[in-house]
């Protein structure tokens, strides 16, 4: 995705700001998939009811409608907000955005260079787990540039 961003940019000879606005929209997408799922947890733990749980769904959802329809400028290579206002169109977002931080640190942390970023993505693990993978990208030194977003 970043690496799309950051070509079709270049190619058009302009700034990667879609990369840019992505990252807000993965940050928001990740919290409200985490928060959401942390519903789910509860009420399959009968911490809470159905009925509780939907309506958590409900508010969750539509304060990520109000916050997403405030990204601005407006993208030009993405939806700005869910494709659906669903736990669907949460989930197909989130695959999109799950390690989106992980790829922008690298990204960052390259200065924001397209072939310096590559070479870090293509120099990932092959074949490896889920968990080393993203275990080598926090190693380029992306938690840092991490923490200072928070």
């Amino acid at each position: 995705t970043l690496v799309g961003f950051v070509t079709g940019a270049a190619a058009l000879n302009r700034a990667p700001l879609d990369a840019d606005l992505f990252l807000r929209k993965a940050e928001m997408v990740n919290d409200a998939f985490d928060r959401l799922s942390a519903v789910y947890k509860r009420a399959r733990r009968g911490e809470i009811s159905e009925r509780t749980a939907r309506e958590e769904q409900q508010r969750l959802l539509g304060a990520f409608e109000a916050e997403c329809s405030a990204i601005a400028p407006s993208p030009l290579s993405f939806n700005k907000c869910l494709s659906a206002s669903n736990n669907a169109g949460l989930a197909f977002d989130h695959t999109y955005t799950k390690f989106y931080l992980l790829i922008y640190g690298v990204f960052a942390g390259c200065g924001k260079d397209l072939r310096c970023t590559l070479e870090k993505i293509l120099g990932a693990p092959h074949k490896h787990r889920e968990r080393e993978v993203a275990a080598y990208f926090e190693g380029l030194g992306t938690s840092a540039w991490r923490r200072t977003l928070q």
